[in-house]
Protein backbone atom coordinates (compact mmCIF):
# COMPACT_ATOMS: atom_id res chain seq x y z
CA UNK A 1 0.00 0.00 0.00
CA UNK A 2 2.44 2.41 -1.20
CA UNK A 3 2.33 5.20 -2.98
CA UNK A 4 4.46 8.42 -4.35
CA UNK A 5 6.07 11.15 -2.19
CA UNK A 6 3.45 11.86 -0.28
CA UNK A 7 3.51 9.29 1.93
CA UNK A 8 1.91 5.52 2.90
CA UNK A 9 -1.99 5.10 1.83
CA UNK A 10 -2.59 3.58 4.75
CA UNK A 11 -1.57 5.78 7.40
CA UNK A 12 -3.88 6.88 10.15
CA UNK A 13 -5.68 9.96 10.22
CA UNK A 14 -5.00 10.85 13.63
CA UNK A 15 -2.24 10.53 16.42
CA UNK A 16 -1.64 7.45 18.10
CA UNK A 17 -0.99 7.00 21.98
CA UNK A 18 1.48 7.72 24.14
CA UNK A 19 3.72 5.50 25.95
CA UNK A 20 1.25 5.70 29.05
CA UNK A 21 -1.80 5.78 27.16
CA UNK A 22 -1.12 2.40 25.67
CA UNK A 23 -0.13 0.63 29.16
CA UNK A 24 -3.28 2.17 30.25
CA UNK A 25 -5.06 0.68 27.70
CA UNK A 26 -3.63 -2.26 28.21
CA UNK A 27 -4.17 -2.20 32.17
CA UNK A 28 -7.98 -1.60 31.46
CA UNK A 29 -7.78 -4.73 28.97
CA UNK A 30 -8.54 -3.18 26.01
CA UNK A 31 -5.79 -4.08 23.92
CA UNK A 32 -5.22 -7.97 23.12
CA UNK A 33 -1.42 -7.84 21.76
CA UNK A 34 1.22 -5.45 22.78
CA UNK A 35 4.27 -5.36 20.73
CA UNK A 36 7.65 -4.63 22.57
CA UNK A 37 9.97 -3.35 19.39
CA UNK A 38 13.29 -3.25 21.87
CA UNK A 39 11.89 -1.82 24.81
CA UNK A 40 11.79 -3.27 28.38
CA UNK A 41 9.04 -1.22 29.93
CA UNK A 42 9.47 -2.99 33.26
CA UNK A 43 12.71 -1.70 34.01
CA UNK A 44 12.80 1.62 32.49
CA UNK A 45 8.91 3.29 32.83
CA UNK A 46 8.64 5.39 35.59
CA UNK A 47 5.35 3.60 37.05
CA UNK A 48 6.22 -0.10 37.23
CA UNK A 49 3.02 -1.37 39.29
CA UNK A 50 1.36 0.53 35.66
CA UNK A 51 3.07 -1.74 33.55
CA UNK A 52 2.61 -4.97 35.38
CA UNK A 53 -1.04 -4.84 35.55
CA UNK A 54 -0.59 -3.40 31.76
CA UNK A 55 1.44 -7.11 30.80
CA UNK A 56 -0.96 -9.41 32.94
CA UNK A 57 -3.87 -8.27 31.36
CA UNK A 58 -2.72 -8.61 27.75
CA UNK A 59 -3.49 -11.53 26.30
CA UNK A 60 -0.46 -11.97 23.92
CA UNK A 61 2.52 -9.97 24.49
CA UNK A 62 5.00 -9.86 20.84
CA UNK A 63 8.91 -8.99 21.84
CA UNK A 64 11.67 -7.89 19.09
CA UNK A 65 14.84 -7.64 21.34
CA UNK A 66 18.59 -9.17 21.74
CA UNK A 67 18.96 -9.78 25.05
CA UNK A 68 16.12 -11.66 27.29
CA UNK A 69 15.24 -8.56 29.97
CA UNK A 70 12.71 -8.54 32.52
CA UNK A 71 9.48 -7.38 29.80
CA UNK A 72 11.04 -10.13 27.30
CA UNK A 73 10.89 -13.03 30.00
CA UNK A 74 7.03 -11.89 30.47
CA UNK A 75 6.34 -12.35 26.65
CA UNK A 76 4.48 -14.83 24.40
CA UNK A 77 6.27 -14.48 21.11
CA UNK A 78 9.88 -13.24 20.98
CA UNK A 79 11.50 -12.30 17.89
CA UNK A 80 15.39 -12.35 18.45
CA UNK A 81 16.77 -9.34 16.68
CA UNK A 82 20.28 -8.52 15.36
CA UNK A 83 22.64 -5.97 16.60
CA UNK A 84 24.10 -2.72 14.47
CA UNK A 85 27.37 -4.88 14.38
CA UNK A 86 25.65 -7.45 12.66
CA UNK A 87 23.68 -5.98 9.96
CA UNK A 88 24.01 -4.01 6.76
CA UNK A 89 22.54 0.18 6.87
CA UNK A 90 22.75 3.45 7.76
CA UNK A 91 21.74 5.21 10.60
CA UNK A 92 20.33 8.71 10.86
CA UNK A 93 21.22 10.69 13.90
CA UNK A 94 19.24 13.95 15.17
CA UNK A 95 21.46 16.11 13.26
CA UNK A 96 20.42 14.65 10.12
CA UNK A 97 23.90 13.10 9.82
CA UNK A 98 23.34 9.88 7.76
CA UNK A 99 26.17 7.12 8.51
CA UNK A 100 27.04 3.69 7.24
CA UNK A 101 26.21 0.82 9.30
CA UNK A 102 28.63 -2.40 7.77
CA UNK A 103 27.92 -5.76 9.13
CA UNK A 104 31.39 -6.95 11.34
CA UNK A 105 30.10 -10.03 12.40
CA UNK A 106 27.22 -13.39 11.97
CA UNK A 107 24.19 -12.78 14.19
CA UNK A 108 24.06 -15.60 16.27
CA UNK A 109 21.06 -18.36 15.91
CA UNK A 110 18.19 -17.45 14.49
CA UNK A 111 18.60 -13.43 15.09
CA UNK A 112 17.43 -11.04 12.37
CA UNK A 113 17.51 -7.82 11.01
CA UNK A 114 14.52 -5.80 12.19
CA UNK A 115 13.25 -5.10 8.53
CA UNK A 116 13.19 -8.72 8.26
CA UNK A 117 11.31 -9.38 11.43
CA UNK A 118 9.09 -6.78 10.33
CA UNK A 119 8.77 -8.12 6.83
CA UNK A 120 7.96 -11.68 7.79
CA UNK A 121 5.23 -10.73 10.15
CA UNK A 122 3.57 -8.40 7.49
CA UNK A 123 3.95 -11.44 5.28
CA UNK A 124 1.84 -13.50 7.92
CA UNK A 125 -0.77 -10.52 7.96
CA UNK A 126 -1.11 -11.21 4.28
CA UNK A 127 0.98 -7.75 3.41
CA UNK A 128 3.68 -7.28 1.26
CA UNK A 129 5.68 -4.77 2.42
CA UNK A 130 8.31 -4.56 -1.02
CA UNK A 131 11.49 -5.22 0.94
CA UNK A 132 13.74 -8.11 0.44
CA UNK A 133 17.62 -6.28 1.08
CA UNK A 134 18.01 -2.93 3.03
CA UNK A 135 18.81 -0.96 -0.66
CA UNK A 136 14.82 -1.65 -0.58
CA UNK A 137 14.47 -0.05 3.29
CA UNK A 138 16.51 3.24 1.43
CA UNK A 139 14.47 3.16 -1.49
CA UNK A 140 11.41 3.09 0.67
CA UNK A 141 12.48 6.20 2.41
CA UNK A 142 13.76 8.36 -0.40
CA UNK A 143 10.03 8.04 -1.45
CA UNK A 144 8.62 9.36 1.38
CA UNK A 145 11.44 11.59 2.02
CA UNK A 146 11.83 14.85 -0.14
CA UNK A 147 14.94 15.15 1.94
CA UNK A 148 16.50 12.33 1.19
CA UNK A 149 16.06 12.47 -2.57
CA UNK A 150 19.14 13.92 -3.16
CA UNK A 151 21.44 11.70 -1.61
CA UNK A 152 21.96 8.00 -2.67
CA UNK A 153 23.43 4.40 -1.01
CA UNK A 154 26.75 5.28 -3.01
CA UNK A 155 27.28 8.73 -1.12
CA UNK A 156 26.64 6.91 1.95
CA UNK A 157 29.15 4.23 1.86
CA UNK A 158 31.59 6.98 0.33
CA UNK A 159 31.41 9.10 3.36
CA UNK A 160 32.65 7.85 6.27
CA UNK A 161 31.96 10.86 8.23
CA UNK A 162 28.66 11.02 7.12
CA UNK A 163 26.06 12.82 4.71
CA UNK A 164 24.49 15.94 6.38
CA UNK A 165 20.58 15.79 5.17
CA UNK A 166 19.43 19.28 3.80
CA UNK A 167 16.37 20.50 5.03
CA UNK A 168 14.25 22.76 2.68
CA UNK A 169 11.36 25.01 2.98
CA UNK A 170 8.79 21.64 2.77
CA UNK A 171 10.61 20.61 6.03
CA UNK A 172 7.82 20.64 8.68
CA UNK A 173 8.24 21.50 12.35
CA UNK A 174 6.01 20.58 15.58
CA UNK A 175 5.69 23.21 18.12
CA UNK A 176 6.57 21.71 21.44
CA UNK A 177 3.89 21.38 23.97
CA UNK A 178 5.72 21.05 27.22
CA UNK A 179 4.08 20.90 30.27
CA UNK A 180 6.13 22.81 33.06
CA UNK A 181 5.45 21.67 36.31
CA UNK A 182 5.53 25.09 38.49
CA UNK A 183 3.59 23.93 41.82
CA UNK A 184 5.17 25.54 45.18
CA UNK A 185 7.16 24.01 47.04
CA UNK A 186 6.17 22.56 50.53
CA UNK A 187 8.59 24.30 52.85
CA UNK A 188 8.86 21.03 54.77
CA UNK A 189 9.69 19.35 52.01
CA UNK A 190 11.96 18.51 49.28
CA UNK A 191 11.03 17.91 45.60
CA UNK A 192 12.29 14.47 44.42
CA UNK A 193 13.46 14.34 40.83
CA UNK A 194 14.45 11.17 39.16
CA UNK A 195 16.84 11.35 35.94
CA UNK A 196 18.31 8.88 33.70
CA UNK A 197 22.05 8.24 32.72
CA UNK A 198 24.18 6.89 30.48
CA UNK A 199 25.49 3.73 32.50
CA UNK A 200 22.44 2.15 34.36
CA UNK A 201 20.98 -1.38 34.67
CA UNK A 202 19.76 -0.95 30.93
CA UNK A 203 19.77 -4.13 28.70
CA UNK A 204 22.33 -3.58 26.62
CA UNK A 205 24.60 -2.09 29.27
CA UNK A 206 24.41 -4.92 31.42
CA UNK A 207 24.84 -7.57 29.00
CA UNK A 208 28.04 -6.29 28.15
CA UNK A 209 30.83 -7.48 30.33
CA UNK A 210 33.23 -4.11 29.54
CA UNK A 211 30.16 -1.79 30.72
CA UNK A 212 28.41 -3.08 33.58
CA UNK A 213 30.68 -1.97 36.22
CA UNK A 214 30.15 1.20 35.71
CA UNK A 215 26.63 1.40 37.22
CA UNK A 216 26.37 2.80 40.69
CA UNK A 217 24.33 2.20 43.89
CA UNK A 218 21.02 4.05 43.96
CA UNK A 219 21.93 7.43 46.18
CA UNK A 220 20.06 10.42 46.72
CA UNK A 221 21.88 14.36 46.35
CA UNK A 222 21.15 17.45 48.30
CA UNK A 223 22.42 20.69 48.69
CA UNK A 224 25.26 21.03 51.30
CA UNK A 225 22.98 23.35 53.26
CA UNK A 226 20.07 21.02 53.29
CA UNK A 227 22.06 18.48 54.32
CA UNK A 228 24.20 20.11 57.04
CA UNK A 229 20.77 21.01 58.77
CA UNK A 230 19.51 17.97 58.70
CA UNK A 231 23.21 16.53 60.87
CA UNK A 232 23.33 13.82 58.18
CA UNK A 233 26.70 11.82 58.21
CA UNK A 234 28.55 11.11 54.97
CA UNK A 235 26.92 7.75 53.16
CA UNK A 236 24.24 8.01 56.09
CA UNK A 237 20.48 5.89 55.35
CA UNK A 238 17.48 7.66 55.34
CA UNK A 239 14.14 7.45 54.72
CA UNK A 240 12.14 8.69 51.91
CA UNK A 241 8.70 9.30 52.73
CA UNK A 242 5.90 9.88 50.40
CA UNK A 243 2.34 9.08 51.97
CA UNK A 244 2.33 5.58 52.58
CA UNK A 245 5.52 4.74 50.70
CA UNK A 246 8.86 4.76 51.82
CA UNK A 247 11.90 3.79 50.63
CA UNK A 248 15.87 3.58 52.52
CA UNK A 249 18.77 4.99 50.20
CA UNK A 250 21.88 6.57 51.06
CA UNK A 251 22.06 10.47 51.39
CA UNK A 252 25.05 12.66 50.32
CA UNK A 253 25.59 16.38 49.26
CA UNK A 254 26.30 17.93 45.47
CA UNK A 255 26.49 21.44 45.59
CA UNK A 256 24.51 20.91 42.09
CA UNK A 257 21.34 20.65 43.43
CA UNK A 258 19.42 23.34 44.41
CA UNK A 259 18.01 24.23 47.95
CA UNK A 260 15.00 22.01 48.83
CA UNK A 261 15.70 19.58 45.83
CA UNK A 262 16.35 15.70 46.22
CA UNK A 263 18.10 14.39 42.82
CA UNK A 264 18.39 10.99 41.73
CA UNK A 265 18.86 8.27 38.62
CA UNK A 266 16.63 6.03 37.91
CA UNK A 267 17.54 2.41 36.93
CA UNK A 268 20.32 1.76 38.81
CA UNK A 269 21.64 -0.74 41.82
CA UNK A 270 19.90 -1.43 45.03
CA UNK A 271 16.91 0.55 46.24
CA UNK A 272 14.02 1.17 42.85
CA UNK A 273 13.34 5.23 43.71
CA UNK A 274 10.32 4.98 41.41
CA UNK A 275 8.16 2.94 43.87
CA UNK A 276 7.81 6.56 45.07
CA UNK A 277 6.31 8.06 42.42
CA UNK A 278 2.64 8.82 42.19
CA UNK A 279 0.82 7.37 38.84
CA UNK A 280 4.15 7.76 37.56
CA UNK A 281 4.78 11.61 37.88
CA UNK A 282 7.91 13.36 36.62
CA UNK A 283 8.63 14.86 39.84
CA UNK A 284 7.00 14.49 43.63
CA UNK A 285 7.37 16.14 47.02
CA UNK A 286 8.89 13.86 49.49
CA UNK A 287 9.63 14.12 53.31
CA UNK A 288 13.78 12.98 54.10
CA UNK A 289 13.29 11.42 57.80
CA UNK A 290 17.39 11.20 58.94
CA UNK A 291 17.01 8.27 60.64
CA UNK A 292 16.24 5.47 58.40
CA UNK A 293 13.14 3.08 59.63
CA UNK A 294 12.90 -0.55 59.10
CA UNK A 295 10.64 -1.04 56.15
Amino acid sequence: NKTDSNGWSNLPDEEGMTTTQILESAADGDIDVLFLLGTDPIGDYRNPELVQNALQRTETIIAVDLFVNPSVYQSDIIFPAASFIEINGSHTNTEGRITPVRQKVTSPGTARPDWMIAAEIAGRLDQDLEIEKPEDVWNEIQTINLDHQKITLQDIESSPEGVILEFGKETEFKEANLNIDTRPFDSYSHRLVLAKKMFDNGTIIQMSPSLKNFTNESEVLINPADYAAMGITDGQLVTLINGEKKVNVVIRPDKKVPRSIAFAYLNQDGVDLRTLLTDGSESIDIRIDPTAKVI
